[in-house]
């Protein structure tokens, strides 16, 4: 069965205008909805992040957002020329409470498959896993990924159930998202200002941001959006902030009183000189775009 995917989320920055988005004050879907066939729609949401590694591995993050109990699914990696995976268990990261396989196309060197079967199809709990890529640091031009899912099974959406076989080739018509990451440009999670400092007054224009949105809540891709439009209401109240995702601290997608929550932690933490909860923020993440296909 075809699939037709909603639209997608810009998970790091996205340095263009989107053309899925429709009207100043739209809120759209700030994750990858699937759905199947005309009418018969899945609740199964996921986001992509990336994570710089060293300056020569770069990881890209699988998140279930809304997972409606799912039995089954394969996901599929198509990955550029430009960067390159590994047999090497160390390169792969999963869910422990199920079962993953990667099948790893040696001779292309871009191909990654891999199928999660839980033990139980009842839980309803965000999970995510990870895969690892060689990169070289002296390469400076973009490279993308071609993402979807080719088999997806839950018993409360029987509807929604389809398998695909894409004979070890994600064709760009078949993809759920393009992934494209800019592996010479980096932001740091948290420095929203982006004087390359994590500090009170990041925490303050976090707070600003959530007070400025709708219901205390923004979507990243939206946000992008308006940051990408010079004449915006966004773009003027917030010229330095590099990326919407800089704000999105624990990568759903969407900027919300947990993220401020994390970012004050980690103010009061750093300025107490005690041990820092979240090691993530104050680290580089590589400029991504997800776009919508």
């Amino acid at each position: 069965m075809k699939k037709f995917l909603t639209k997608t989320v810009a998970t790091l920055v996205s340095t263009v205008t989107l053309s899925s988005m429709a009207g100043a004050m739209a809120i759209p879907t700030s994750a990858v909805d699937m759905s199947y066939g005309v009418g018969k729609n899945s609740s199964m949401q996921y986001t992509i992040y990336t994570t710089k590694v060293s300056d020569t591995k770069v990881k890209l993050t699988l998140k279930i957002l809304n997972n409606p109990g799912i039995q089954n699914m394969v996901f599929v990696i198509m990955n550029d020329p430009a960067v390159k995976s590994s047999n090497d268990d160390d390169y792969f990261d999963f869910p422990k409470r199920g079962m993953v396989k990667f099948h790893y196309y040696a001779e292309e060197k871009n191909y990654t498959s891999m199928t999660y079967i839980p033990q139980s199809s009842s839980s309803h709990e965000q999970f995510e896993f990870s895969v690892v890529y060689d990169v070289d640091k002296n390469y400076k031009g973009n490279y993308n990924f071609r993402v979807g899912f080719t088999q997806y099974n839950s018993p409360s959406e029987p509807n929604a159930k389809f398998s695909h076989d894409c004979d070890g080739n994600l064709s760009s018509s078949d993809a759920d998202a393009i992934v494209e990451i800019s592996p010479s440009t980096y932001v740091k999670l948290g420095d929203i200002d982006n004087n390359n400092i994590v500090d009170s007054t990041d925490l303050f224009y976090m707070e600003k941001i959530l007070s400025d949105s709708v219901e205390g809540q923004l979507s990243t891709t939206y946000l992008d959006q308006q940051l990408k439009n010079r004449n915006s209401t966004w773009s003027k109240n917030y010229p330095f902030l590099k990326c919407a995702a800089v704000a999105d601290i624990d990568h759903n997608a969407m900027i919300q009183d947990a993220d401020s929550t994390s970012l004050a932690k980690y103010v009061a933490e750093a300025g107490a000189g005690a041990t820092i909860s979240n090691k993530e923020i104050n680290t580089l993440l590589p400029v991504t775009v997800v776009y919508d296909n």
